[in-house]
């Protein structure tokens, strides 16, 4: 009779935790609640790289767009980022030179699926090339366009246009933007 009593607290004892827990019903909403907690700002970040309009005529043309933006769900996002756009003249029996178009720019994004999305940014540039007018550009202006991305769950890449909807933004910037881009955490 003792061992069996002895036998009966043992295994109470050893799995009590495991039969209170069955006794008690945990809710989806509570783990739903739990893991939105959890999340920190770094997870809501998203970074971007893009290299583009890329020229070799006369010369070498680059441009680059860092940014970095915070989702808020899994469709919209909005950020900030830097626009440096360089080139090199090369002038036929004259003096070479190089201009460095440099700004910054905010942006929103909204998904279309996984894979494409519509955006809008609003930049600056201040625009190197037309001090050789004699003038000096800052132009504030609204770009507007999209692109299509590609990859893992971390990191995608893909291609953007962007339209500057300025006439002046594109009289001394390119006509259309166009964009190798690489992204963390899109």
């Amino acid at each position: 009779m003792r061992i069996k009593i002895s036998l009966l607290l043992l295994v109470a004892i050893l799995f009590g935790g495991e039969m209170q827990a069955q006794r008690t019903r945990t809710s989806r909403r509570t783990k739903e609640s739990r893991e939105k907690d959890t999340t920190s700002f770094a997870d809501h970040l998203a970074f971007d790289i893009r290299i583009g309009n890329i020229g070799i005529q006369n010369g070498f043309q680059l441009s680059t767009k860092p940014s970095v933006g915070y989702k808020f769900g899994k469709v919209v996002s909005a950020g900030l980022g830097g626009r440096f756009f360089y080139q090199f003249v090369n002038v036929f029996a004259g003096e070479d030179f190089s201009i460095l178009d440099k700004g910054g720019f905010v942006y929103t994004r909204a998904k279309l699926g996984q894979n494409f999305y519509l955006q809008g940014e609003y930049a600056y540039t201040d625009f190197d090339y037309s001090r050789s007018f004699g003038t000096h550009y800052k132009i504030w202006y609204p770009l507007l366009g999209g692109g299509y991305q590609s990859g893992g769950d971390t990191w995608k890449y893909g291609l953007e246009i962007m339209f500057p909807l300025s006439g002046e933004a594109r009289d001394y910037g390119p006509v259309l933007e166009y964009w190798i881009n690489i992204t963390y955490k899109f």
